[in-house]
């Protein structure tokens, strides 16, 4: 009897580890914000080389922080911008941003049937949260009387982003 116990005690342990696996592969994929086919950690390199073989013509570059490129986006015109992390230049974040503020209506309620309802910090300022597997995954729609603008922000890239900038002032601090 103390055989077959250890059998499925073996058995047990081995669906435990599959749905383990699972839940590590597939869920930060579910929770994961996307842009296009952008990959998150993609080189500055390989994202503007995938650009030019989507015919996107590239508008202006900053060094190789920044990538910006117009299109149309639910059919209408506007400015992306992709941004790289300063020092190992991969991909962190993505800004779109319309010329118009009525577009920010639309966008939240596509945002919405997608990903479910946002946080709304301040109920008099139309600026909305979704967030993703951590601090550092998530949209942000901003929308008012200039236009509408929403980021992607790609988890811990973005985080590599932010502990870059401050590495970087660091040594301008240290400079002085």
């Amino acid at each position: 009897m103390k055989k077959n116990m250890s059998c499925s005690r073996s058995m047990c342990m081995l669906i435990a580890g599959v749905l383990l696996a699972v839940v590590l592969l597939v869920v930060p994929q579910v929770y994961a914000f996307n842009f296009e086919d952008f990959q998150w950690g993609a080189a500055y390199d390989q994202v503007k080389e995938q650009l030019g073989n989507k015919g996107k013509n590239i508008l202006s570059s900053s060094g190789t922080s920044t990538l910006v490129y117009s299109d149309s986006i639910l059919e209408e015109p506007c400015m992306v911008t992709l941004m790289f992390t300063p020092l190992t230049k991969v991909l962190a974040s993505v800004e779109i941003f319309w010329n118009k503020n009525y577009m920010g209506e639309d966008v939240k309620e596509l945002l919405r049937r997608k990903y479910g309802d946002p946080y709304q910090p301040n109920l008099f300022i139309d600026e909305y949260y979704w967030q993703g597997a951590s601090e550092y995954d998530a949209l942000v729609l901003e929308y008012g009387y200039v236009g509408t603008k929403l980021s992607y922000y790609g988890g811990a890239y973005q985080q590599r982003y932010e502990e870059e900038t401050r590495e970087l002032i660091d040594v301008e601090i240290d400079r002085f």
